[in-house]
């Protein structure tokens, strides 16, 4: 898979106890057990702050290469889910990975040698090119 929803809802806690970012967790436990450690690790903990499920699976991006690297868990300190297919592909493109003409994506140095790197939003937008829903040009 390249783009996909797990079969899950992701858990969230909100507001989040880091202000950096905010983790998903697969359960509800996970994100509890999180929250804990969060507590007796702060001087001032949020209390708050507590584990709220999303009302539909996030979307995700995987290498579909040997690498597996996968946009939905922490990689230089941020955690990639996405609440559209739209953004999970905006990600991989921002990340250069690369499409194939089946649908898979690829990481750099895994794309095959027909794989295209789609143009980020600001490259569409700097080519005149980006359409934004709901706006008349």
């Amino acid at each position: 898979m390249s783009i996909y929803q797990p079969p899950h809802r992701c858990w969230e806690l909100q507001p989040p106890a880091d202000d950096e970012r905010s983790t998903h967790y697969d359960t509800e436990a996970a994100a509890l057990e999180a929250l804990a450690e969060d507590r007796e690790n702060r001087e001032e903990p949020c209390a708050d702050t507590v584990p709220v499920q999303f009302a539909a699976p996030c979307w995700v991006v995987q290498c579909d290469g040997e690498c597996e690297t996968v946009l939905d868990t922490e990689d230089e300190g941020y955690v990639f889910h996405h609440v559209s297919r739209a953004d999970a592909e905006q990600t991989a493109a921002g990340y250069d990975w690369a499409f194939d003409g089946e649908g898979r994506v690829f990481c750099e140095e895994d794309a095959p040698g027909d794989a295209v790197v789609l143009p980020s939003p600001a490259e569409l937008e700097a080519a005149g090119q980006l359409v934004i829903p709901g706006v008349l040009p």
